[in-house]
């Protein structure tokens, strides 16, 4: 697990990265904090290291390449096939989420994660299609996390 806090107008805030497998019998609360609910405890260190992989996205960057500017227009095309078609697959899985929430009163959670990678998706390629940077996303899905700080 690794944490990384920051001054924020709101006070500070801390921010925990911790590895999917590691989240079985922890659950998130409105304040954004993760506690243990068999042994009803909560652990935030304000000393722990900043996790270096964390970065913010749409950082302004004054430096940019003109032969990227070229190279960028194959990738919209890719990447533009792609966030086509899941996004085709998502609606889909979101129609059909509709009719379960419907008829059972729950989410099912394999149609709900392909909508949220569609989501991460378009967030994760969105720099790059922006042209606010050159650095050149995967043109097929990955897995990344977004955080909102609160």
């Amino acid at each position: 697990m690794h944490a990384q806090s920051a001054k924020s107008a709101h006070g500070l805030a801390i921010f925990l990265t911790i590895p999917e497998s590691k989240l079985q019998g922890f659950r998130t609360i409105s304040t954004g904090s993760i506690f243990n609910l068999k042994a009803r405890e909560i652990t935030l260190r304000s000393d722990i290291v900043p996790d270096a992989s964390m970065k913010q996205l749409f950082v302004f960057e004054h430096d940019a390449s003109r032969t990227e500017l070229l190279i960028r227009i194959l990738y919209w095309i890719l990447i533009g096939i792609v966030a086509w078609v899941y996004g085709i697959i998502a609606f889909l899985c979101l129609f059909v989420q509709w009719f379960h929430v419907l008829i059972l009163g729950c989410r099912n959670e394999s149609l709900s994660n392909i909508a949220k990678g569609y989501l991460e998706y378009l967030v994760h390629v969105m720099g790059y299609m922006y042209i606010m940077t050159d650095k050149r996303p995967d043109v097929l899905p990955v897995t990344v996390k977004i955080l909102e700080e609160s």
